[in-house]
């Protein structure tokens, strides 16, 4: 599968608030942003069969409490899928770890000057 595709389906899958993998031309007050930074095949034996991906995400809310729970259950749910075998659309994790835990950033709307609180996060995963 597809590493976009996998990130973008287990977080719409977890979580409670829209999860876009570029910024949507209509904002919500809440929402959840991931970003594939990098992608490599990994050699498995004769054959490459899984990728190793980084990606980062930010997660924007005008609630501060709300923004750092999400960011915070990004985690989880990876450690989740990676602990308990799970999978999606015949996709698993065979190795996952958080790069960078969430780190609070400001963040001002250039339209409307309105504050609002982000939480940056990466991490990094084998999909099997």
């Amino acid at each position: 599968m597809n590493p976009a595709e996998f990130v973008q389906t287990v977080l719409s899958q977890a979580l409670d608030v829209p999860v876009h993998s570029q910024v949507p031309l209509t904002v919500p007050d809440t929402f959840l942003l991931h970003t594939v930074t990098s992608n490599r095949p990994v050699a498995n034996g004769p054959v490459t069969a899984s990728m190793d991906t980084t990606f980062a995400i930010s997660v924007i809310s005008s609630s501060n409490v709300k923004a750092f729970a999400i960011a915070q259950k990004v985690t989880e749910v990876f450690e989740d899928v990676y602990e308990q075998g799970k999978e999606i659309d015949g996709s698993g994790l065979a190795y996952f770890s958080a790069e960078m835990l969430p780190l609070k950033q400001p963040n001002v709307s250039a339209v409307t000057e309105k504050l609002s609180h982000q939480y940056n996060a990466q991490y990094r995963l084998i999909i099997a």
